[in-house]
């Protein structure tokens, strides 16, 4: 088949869940098929200069082809604005006026001319309203989480009247967007079963079948002495639950680590954090904030604990899949394992509150025993239903499901 993937950002490198999440999928579609890309770029995450064309050249060795777009509302501080403004009185989400772009249109008119595609794959539902699609191929809509939701939950965690009010309408505005985009297409991709049914009780009459993040099992390391027990934060600061579960975790529940033991350090890893963040760690001398790393599995090799301290949030946790992979113990909340199915115990250990958090933290440091326990359920759990493998195979059904489907739609209306 001729694939044609149409993506909101370029993933790579894969120095983030969804980076890592598109990546592989790119992998495993081409090895079967002749994989086009097409991508915007932003210039938070990809400024200009030698490291965005670096990872364009690297992404181009993955498919057949790749062409970029950049994100006309990142080009000026006015460009920004006057989206904002748009945004402000449009019935479409904020989020897909920042993706207007007759530069994308144009690439994308010039790829239809040019050649005839069995599938489309749209990575995002900001992205629909902007993009002029062809009537007759089957487009498969990805959800890397059920927005609409998401963005609700969003109203409850925000500070300040304002930012409530924005979330609150573009909560709206995304759910019109989802009742409108998910029936139009073959079928729409959920990345769990809870964002599955998310998303079909906004919009029962769609078709939508999950496709799970996934991993690469490492061999199993020995655990590395380290000067100190090492507990291990690790998400880029650019998106509202890292911030927020970052918050979390040095305000409320390290602080009762360290009355257990005085000589823990936590280190958090990820890129932009705010200054918010800055500030409460520098109330706290075990509390180490990195920043962006390049080489993030040593980060991970050093850390006797790792942990999902979230709060807010959506899809499933590919940091808890990485960590697993890598034979790391973890301790997470409901909502940060949610749509993954473990359980509490045996691939790893959930707590909500501040005090149980902190107490499964200790228990781990602790109990060499219970992290060897943990470990050898996480990876068979990653064996079995996370490998890229597996999922490659499955992605592979889904595409001919959407394909199949979109035929047999045409042959009903024929």
């Amino acid at each position: 088949m001729r694939l044609l993937l149409i993506m909101h950002f370029l993933p790579y490198p894969p120095d983030s869940g969804a980076a890592r999440r598109n990546l592989g999928f790119v992998r495993e579609a081409a090895r079967r098929h002749t994989v086009d890309v097409v991508a915007f770029v932003q210039r938070k995450t990809h400024p200009r200069g030698p490291a965005r064309e670096a990872a364009i050249a690297a992404l181009r060795q993955e498919c057949n082809s790749l062409q970029v777009v950049e994100v006309e509302a990142d080009r000026s501080p006015w460009h920004s604005a006057s989206t904002l403004l748009r945004g402000v009185f449009s019935s479409q989400p904020f989020s897909s006026w920042r993706f207007r772009s007759s530069e994308m249109s144009r690439v994308l008119a010039q790829r239809f001319a040019e050649v005839r595609y069995d599938l489309i794959q749209v990575d995002t539902i900001a992205l629909m309203p902007v993009l002029r699609l062809p009537k007759g191929i089957p487009v498969a809509l990805v959800h890397h989480n059920a927005e609409s939701d998401l963005m609700r939950k969003r109203v409850g965690v925000e500070s300040g009247v304002l930012r409530k009010a924005y979330c609150w309408s573009e909560a709206r505005r995304l759910r019109r967007l989802e009742a409108r985009a998910m029936t139009s297409v073959a079928i729409n991709i959920a990345v769990s079963e809870v964002d599955r049914q998310r998303l079909l009780e906004h919009v029962p009459r769609a078709r939508v079948e999950v496709l799970p993040n996934g991993t690469s099992l490492k061999a199993p390391a020995a655990e590395r002495d380290a000067a100190r027990p090492t507990v291990l934060f690790a998400g880029p600061m650019t998106w509202l639950p890292n911030r927020d579960a970052a918050m979390f975790l040095c305000d409320e529940i390290f602080p009762l680590v360290l009355e257990e033991e005085p000589d823990a350090l936590l280190r958090i890893v990820g890129a932009q954090p705010p200054d918010a963040l800055m500030r409460a760690a520098a109330r706290h001398p075990s509390v180490n904030v990195v920043g962006y790393v390049d080489d993030y599995a040593r980060e991970l090799a050093s850390a006797q604990v790792f942990v999902a301290p979230f709060r807010l949030g959506g899809g499933t946790r590919l940091k808890i899949l990485d960590a697993f992979a890598a034979s790391k113990a973890l301790v997470s909340t409901s909502i940060g394992c949610e749509g993954l199915e473990v359980a509490d115990g045996r691939e790893l250990l959930i707590a909500d509150q501040p005090g149980a958090f902190a107490t499964a933290i200790v228990r781990l440091l602790r109990e060499q025993t219970l992290r060897t326990k943990l470990v050898e359920g996480a990876r068979e759990f990653v064996r079995t239903r996370h490998d890229w493998a597996v999922l490659g195979n499955e992605q592979e059904r889904l595409m001919r499901m959407s394909v199949d489907r979109h035929t047999e739609g045409a042959l009903g209306t024929s």
